[in-house]
Formats: structure tokens, C-alpha cells, sequence
């Protein structure tokens, strides 16, 4: 994550400017709750999931509607067979909601 963050450019959760120390423990306990590691974390908070949540965060709703599926959503990111399109992710989802497959995975992530 440091060296992501000295390369100047920062997107995500982590490049939005109306980010607080307070929305960052809500956010950080709420990954953490879902089994998710810090490279796990890392992925999901420089992400577009990230980034698109941070466009209204007062919304608490939105906020935990991002958060919802965000480790379904690393898991789906980081399978190998993921190529990077949204009929991948289609693809990849409904594997990676299956807890056992999704524990497996947050574990390999770390």
C-alpha cells in the first residue's frame, strides 16, 4: 500500500478527498468483519467499488451497500480466471458467494 500510495497516483477509496479517520475505522472494522486481510483490503480500497461509494458517503445506506458484497467482489477480482470484463465478474460471482469458497479465497489473498 505504501508504495501505491507514493506513486502519485491514487484512486479508489484511498484517492477520494472526502475520506475521514472516522469513516476510515467504520470502513477498515466492516472489511475486517468480513474476513478480509490487509491485501484483501488493500485491493477493495483501491478499487472502483471504493472510489464510487466515497461519491455520496454521508449516505450511510450506500455506504454498507458497497460493503455488502466487498469480499465477494476481491474474490471475483483475484481468480485467475477473471479476465477483467463484466462477463467475467458475472461469471465469477455466484462461485464466490458460497461462504466456503469465499473463506478459501480471503485466505489465499491474506
Amino acid at each position: 500500500m505504501q508504495e501505491y500510495l507514493h506513486s502519485g497516483i491514487v484512486a479508489g477509496y484511498v484517492g477520494a478527498s472526502s475520506r475521514t479517520i472516522k469513516m476510515d475505522k467504520f470502513v477498515e472494522s466492516a472489511l475486517r468483519r468480513k474476513g478480509m486481510g490487509p491485501n484483501a483490503i488493500a485491493m477493495w480500497m483501491t478499487s472502483g467499488h471504493g472510489r464510487h461509494m466515497m461519491d455520496n458517503p454521508k449516505e450511510m445506506k450506500m455506504v454498507l451497500d458497497y460493503l455488502r458484497d466487498a469480499d465477494v467482489n476481491v474474490c471475483v477480482w483475484s481468480d485467475k480466471m477473471h479476465t477483467g470484463t463484466l462477463a467475467s465478474s458475472i461469471k465469477l460471482y455466484p462461485y464466490y458467494k458460497i461462504e466456503k469458497n469465499k473463506r478459501e479465497c480471503l485466505r489465499r489473498i491474506v
